[in-house]
């Protein structure tokens, strides 16, 4: 496996994915799980088993934008329907793959995952402008709706935040 030690768990070189130590064995498609993750193939959210990694892992792929070998595999893992559609039409693209290649150069990565409370929790609201840290320089993604998906997470829900984000002291 090629991964890189991180403070948290591990990044995946082969596939862009932050791991924390639990998943990494479960969940991770080099583990022992293989590569479609629990669930069904069709089902959103199989590999994102927090709001946290979703939204890291989220940036992590955005900034690589036409460098993804699978953006259909990106759209699939970290969209439902519902929000695919909300957050295609929200950056204007005609589909979720020509969206996230357009983000090349315009989002940086996350240094680090968000720390996000999902405890009890079915849908959470996280503003890319007030919940995350981003890079200076970096375009934020927007105010994005997460919600449980079996054992896993996916985006939901999608709406535009000023671009760049406001400054607050």
């Amino acid at each position: 496996m090629n991964h890189k030690p991180v403070s948290e768990g591990l990044y995946c070189l082969n596939c862009g994915t932050f791991l924390t130590q639990r998943h990494i064995t479960h969940l991770h498609p080099y583990g022992g799980q293989g590569p479609a993750g629990p669930g069904h193939l069709t089902d959103p959210g199989r590999q994102q088993s927090s709001p946290s990694l979703l939204i890291y892992n989220m940036y992590q792929w955005a900034a690589k934008g036409d460098q993804i070998d699978n953006t259909t595999g990106f759209c699939a893992r970290l969209f439902n329907e519902a929000g695919k559609a909300e957050f295609v039409h929200d950056f204007g693209g005609p589909d979720c793959e020509t969206v996230v290649r357009g983000l090349a150069n315009k989002v940086s990565a996350l240094v680090n995952p968000p720390l996000i409370d999902d405890y009890g929790k079915q849908v959470i609201e996280i503003s890319s402008c007030h919940d995350l840290r981003l890079q200076p320089g970096s375009m934020g993604l927007g105010r994005l709706t997460v919600s449980r998906f079996g054992t896993g997470w996916v985006i939901s829900g999608h709406e535009p935040e000023a671009d760049p984000c406001p400054v607050t002291l």
